[in-house]
Formats: structure tokens, sequence, C-alpha cells
């Protein structure tokens, strides 16, 4: 694996070189897959974080992967908001949107909840969800961070 990984990097410096700026990064993330690949047997930790990296961030250079995770990651929390009936003045609203009831009062606690704070604790506060809300929270600070990383890196390969 290490010599796919070797190989990749060449290629990568070349097509770089020659402004093949896509190209590069595609190949790019086939060498960070090889090395992931390769640290299995040796380091397990390393290969653990080398998966996180691919999924969460397309191994630096892949913002769309970040953009889905936190999309992922209001969703579910909507759900849940919805679920629950979150009790607070405003926060339980729901709009007409091609012939669906939207959970809007849920989602934008959840989007709220994911860039800032939460603006309150919702008052149904079993533990899962003050849980979820502290989880909530914190992915959405690492995932913000993630993707300041995935735009400011994809110019570098």
């Amino acid at each position: 694996m290490a010599g796919h990984a070797r190989a990749y990097h060449s290629l990568r410096v070349k097509a770089s070189n020659e402004g093949y700026n896509q190209l590069a990064r595609n190949l790019y993330v086939l060498e960070k897959k090889a090395r992931t690949r390769a640290a299995f047997p040796r380091n397990p930790i390393t290969f653990v974080g080398g998966l996180l990296s691919g999924l969460l961030t397309g191994y630096g250079v892949q913002p769309r992967r970040v953009f889905f995770s936190s999309i992922f990651v209001i969703a579910l929390t909507t759900l849940w908001f919805n679920h629950i009936g979150v009790v607070h003045d405003g926060w339980d609203t729901y709009h007409q949107l091609f012939g669906y009831q939207i959970p809007t009062g849920s989602l934008h606690y959840s989007v709220v909840t994911f860039v800032t704070s939460p603006p309150n604790p919702p008052q149904s506060t079993d533990l899962l969800t003050d849980l979820l809300v502290t989880v909530e929270t914190y992915l959405g600070t690492v995932l913000t961070v993630l993707l300041g990383y995935t735009l400011s890196n994809r110019s570098r390969v």
C-alpha cells in the first residue's frame, strides 16, 4: 500500500505543477486513502483518524463532506426537537411547504444551537435532550472549523 501512496503522491505533485487542480485534489484523496489503509495493521489510531478525516472532510479537500455532515446533524436534532416538542414561545411553529408541514420552530432551534449555542434549553429537558443539545453545539463548532480548514486547504494541494 505504501507504494500506491507514493505513486499517487508523485502523480499529484506533477498534476499540481501543471495546474490541474481538480486532478491533484482527487489524487490527494487517493493518496490519503492508500495511507489510511496501510496504517491499519501497524497503527489503529492513525487508521481511525484517517477514516474520520476521509468521512468528515474528504481528507481536507472536499468541503461538501463537511456540509453534508452538518446537514445530517441539523436534520437529526430537528427531528428530535420536533419529537419532544420544543416548548418555548415561538419555537413550536409549523409552516406549509410543498404540501408538507415543516417544523420550522424545531429547525430554527436546531440551526441556532448548531451555529452558536442553545438560546434556551428545551423545557422538556430529559437527560438525552440535554446531551443532544450539548453534542450538537460541540459538533457545530467542530464542523464549522473543519469547513474553514477544507476551504483553505483546497488551494494548497
